[in-house]
């Protein structure tokens, strides 16, 4: 999915970039699959890193999650009947349970795989895992 100029997630994302980092495609949480009802995640994929932004109810609370490709040893994607919910295992994470490891819902299957395909692309080992 290309990425969309005219929201606030982006307005944050310009100001997180490094360098010559650039964006190269956006994806987004659907409340309908799962994402959390008061701050739908953003993520873009750059080319060094994916930075995931979540801006919660009229913007009293934002969060950030910045996931160097380097750092990234497996994407376990879990395909549900619309959705599919992602996670990232990064080296030197230790083991999650299945609870804290749903932190992105609600992606539809196509734009994950089109994540998964940028970020290989761009120097990420990454590998859809079960």
């Amino acid at each position: 999915m290309q990425v969309r100029r005219d929201t606030k997630e982006y307005k944050m994302l310009m100001e997180l970039l490094e360098g010559n980092e650039k964006p190269g495609m956006e994806v987004a949480e659907t409340r309908l699959g799962g994402g959390k009802w008061f701050g739908v995640a953003h993520a873009y994929a750059t080319n060094s890193r994916i930075i995931i932004i979540r801006i919660y109810t009229l913007g009293v609370r934002t969060s950030l999650k910045m996931i160097n490709y380097k750092d990234i040893t497996e994407v376990k994607v879990e395909r549900g009947l619309r959705y599919c919910r992602i996670h990232f295992a990064l080296q030197g994470e230790a083991h999650e349970t299945d609870e804290n490891a749903k932190w992105f819902n609600g992606l539809r299957y196509n734009e994950a795989v089109e994540l998964l395909k940028f970020m290989n692309r761009m120097g990420a080992r990454t590998r859809i895992g079960n």
